[in-house]
């Protein structure tokens, strides 16, 4: 059995597409279809109906494709069991991150893993949760680093990593800023913020995070549950981004609390029921996670225990 072949059909299912597929797998559009072409003739069925645009599968193609995930998740799964028994630890994790701080999390966590895996390839690519879920499921993932609420865990494994809590941001300038915490390079942001319902803010303009980002559908529920709809000036998908525009604007938001940041022109508040989402690395199901990738999640509790802000504190300046 030819292992490349079932990646390739298995490529061909995921783009719909021959063309897309080959130029995915380097291949030229008529080599991968003449694999197809014979296969199917060995088979004695077609797996995919031809249309003008795109492939569909057909229901022998999906209890082909259904074997083919099977025996890539079982050679991934012998693969990654002999690798920690031969100690020899080579190969290569491909490892999904979050576009917004993903990076900047990689750049402080890889010294470390190539001081103790030199002879691991480690391609970190960013991508949004979902399509990192997705690709997980399709093997084109070994790890994904994610977040999301408890409640939508159920796709892949994952392995908790920290959870994070979804804080209010509010100008200094607002009359109920007295109320908040501050944080400057003198002040440290308190472990428990002081609660506020976001009711108090229904005059004021907010920036939000897009409505197709996972944030968003946390942060709509938690104001709904409210009875709160704000008034939104502006949506973005950077958490960073948007921290620096309420500085700017004097707007209101809701930010992971990781990026809350040394301010003047900020303060901070819990918000009702202290939504949170977790922190995890996701992994595909029924596949031995291999001692590189356990260090790997290691690395980012490490990470998250010595330092669960990611900005410098004494590097990060407050805006004249």
């Amino acid at each position: 059995m030819d292992l490349r072949q079932l990646e390739n059909i298995r490529m061909i299912a995921e783009t719909k597409s021959i063309s897309k597929a080959a130029k995915k797998l380097y291949l030229t559009q008529s080599a991968l279809n003449q694999q197809l072409i014979h296969l199917e003739e060995e088979l004695g069925i077609q797996l995919f109906c031809r249309g003008r645009n795109h492939f569909q599968i057909t229901e022998a193609g999906q209890i082909y494709l259904d074997g083919v995930n099977r025996i890539l998740d079982i050679r991934k799964d012998v693969y990654n069991r002999i690798s920690d028994l031969s100690q020899l630890q080579r190969g290569s994790i491909r490892l999904g991150l979050m576009a917004d701080r993903g990076m900047s999390i990689f750049c402080s966590i890889y010294p470390h893993f190539y001081e103790k895996y030199p002879d691991i390839h480690l391609t970190p690519i960013e991508a949004p949760v979902s399509e990192q879920e997705h690709m997980i499921g399709t093997g084109e993932l070994d790890m994904g680093i994610i977040t999301l609420p408890t409640e939508q865990l159920t796709r892949n494994n994952y392995t908790h990593i920290y959870k994070e809590e979804l804080i209010l941001i509010v100008p200094a300038s607002h009359p109920l800023a007295a109320q908040g915490a501050r944080f400057t390079t003198e002040e440290a942001l308190p472990e428990l913020l002081p609660e506020i319902s976001p009711k108090q803010f229904k005059k004021d303009p907010f920036i939000l995070m897009q409505k197709t980002s996972t944030m968003r559908s946390l942060i709509d529920r938690s104001l709904e549950e409210a009875g709160f709809h704000p008034s939104i000036v502006m949506e973005t998908r950077s958490s960073y981004s948007i921290f620096k525009m309420a500085q700017v604007m004097g707007c209101c938001s809701i930010i992971p609390r990781a990026y809350a940041c040394p301010t003047k022109r900020l303060v901070y508040f819990s918000l009702p029921g202290h939504p949170s989402w977790d922190f995890v690395a996701s992994h595909p199901k029924k596949i031995y996670l291999n001692e590189p990738c356990r260090y790997l999640i290691q690395l980012m509790k490490d990470y998250w225990s010595e330092s669960p802000y990611l900005c410098d504190h004494k590097k990060e300046e407050d805006m004249d």
